[in-house]
């Protein structure tokens, strides 16, 4: 892309006194998207991974698990696609807003999509929770594989608050260009916690040790994004004039 930029740029007919676009300038440019974008990509396979490990550890517990954990991946993808969705357009607004240096909206946007995603995820916890049984059965025909379904829904959907924010909020630090900090919580939560203990607890209790370490690494993704991103939490609002200072970064400057 860079490259296709710079041939471009050079063959457009400029201005008289516009200055060229350089490959030192194409170069910087592109080592900026990936110092950006490289994290995020590694995110993502991270993730990927792990539900690989996951299945790993789930398959000795037997076909009922396996296929049980066929449907809660089923039905974690569709209720994430909301928060998904939020996510990115928290990105798109912060990012624009804060290349603006419109800090005010910057931090009102966040805390309109705090609450949105708050109360969008407590229809969605409601709806899994009393309808768990059709839902279960929507999904798969064998009782026990709906039995560890409901048990899943029944154990994990009143904490999955804390997936949903955390989503929410690496929009936030993904808008602003800090994207090594979903990063570091992502390994944090899924990596350094969530699979440990789904292996320790799975053996200790069975599945339902692997479904309170998926409620733990939620838990530890969202302290982790919490801490990184005190600093806007707690940086101070706008006066009467509406002025205000430049949007917090998660390190604090």
């Amino acid at each position: 892309v860079g490259l296709t930029r710079l041939v471009r740029e050079q063959r457009r007919p400029r201005p008289s006194g516009a200055a060229a676009v350089t490959a030192a300038a194409v170069l910087a440019e592109v080592r900026r998207g990936l110092r950006i974008g490289a994290p995020m990509a590694v995110q993502y396979l991270l993730i990927g991974v792990g539900v690989l490990v996951l299945v790993w550890i789930i398959t000795p517990f037997g076909e009922e698990a396996l296929a049980a954990l066929t449907v809660v991946a089923r039905l974690e993808l569709l209720t994430s696609v909301l928060f998904l969705n939020l996510s990115g357009a928290l990105m798109v607004f912060t990012a624009q807003n804060t290349g603006a240096g419109q800090a005010v909206r910057v931090r009102e946007g966040v805390r309109h999509a705090v609450w949105l995603g708050v109360a969008l995820t407590a229809v969605v916890s409601l709806l899994l929770l009393v309808g768990r049984g059709p839902i279960a059965a929507l999904f798969s025909g064998s009782p026990e594989t709906r039995m560890v379904t409901e048990r899943y829904i029944l154990i994990t959907a009143p904490f999955f608050l804390c997936y949903t924010l955390t989503v929410v909020l690496h929009g936030w630090f993904n808008g602003i260009a800090r994207t090594v900090v979903p990063l570091i919580c992502t390994v944090a939560s899924l990596g350094v916690v969530r699979l440990p203990l789904s292996y320790v607890l799975g053996h200790a209790w069975g599945v339902d040790g692997i479904m309170w370490a998926t409620v733990i690494g939620w838990a530890v993704g969202l302290g982790c994004t919490l801490l990184a991103g005190r600093p806007a939490v707690t940086a101070p609002r706008a006066g009467p004039d509406g002025e205000a200072g430049p949007v917090a970064r998660p390190d604090g400057r």
